[in-house]
This record gives structure tokens, C-alpha cells and sequence, in this order.
């Protein structure tokens, strides 16, 4: 990974980690944080965040990506957000 784009990994892990602490309503979330688990997204967080992560990704979440595992935590998301708006992605 590059210089830049580890700088630009981090700034997706910050905006997913702000999304996600506006939408639990916390002041602070680890970016390994079990965000199902730990109850801080619900159902309705979880369609919250997805809207949210199409308006600042400019991405497309398909019914497909909506598993468990993309939605663990902020640095999974933050995965799912930078491989879906790669160019080479299937949107």
C-alpha cells in the first residue's frame, strides 16, 4: 500500500467510524468494535448507515453485500466502501 493510499484508507475509516458513532449515538467507537454484537446498530441503524455510506461513498450497497460480516465493524465497512468504489467494482 502506498503512502497515499494508506492516507486515504484512514480518511474512510474516520468517515465510517464518524457515520456509525452519529447513528449509535455514541461518542466514540473502536474501528474493531463489534457494532451487531455490542447492539449499537440495529435494523433501522443498519438501512441508516447504508444510506449514508451511498451519499459519501457515491457507492451502491447491493442486497448481496448486506451481511454480517461487511457490517461487523467501522474497519470491515470502511473495506466494503473502498472495494465498491474501485473502478474494477461490480456495481
Amino acid at each position: 500500500m502506498t503512502a497515499t493510499e494508506g492516507a486515504n484508507a484512514d480518511r474512510t475509516v474516520a468517515l465510517v467510524r464518524a457515520l456509525v458513532a452519529d447513528i449509535a449515538a455514541v461518542a466514540d467507537i473502536g474501528d474493531d468494535e463489534d457494532l451487531l454484537g455490542d447492539g449499537l446498530l440495529d435494523s433501522m441503524g443498519v438501512f441508516t448507515l447504508v444510506a449514508g455510506l451511498e451519499d459519501a461513498f457515491r457507492i451502491r450497497i447491493t442486497a448481496s453485500c448486506l451481511t454480517v460480516e461487511n457490517f461487523r465493524s467501522v474497519r470491515t465497512l470502511a473495506g466494503m466502501a473502498r472495494r465498491l468504489s474501485s473502478p474494477e467494482s461490480p456495481s
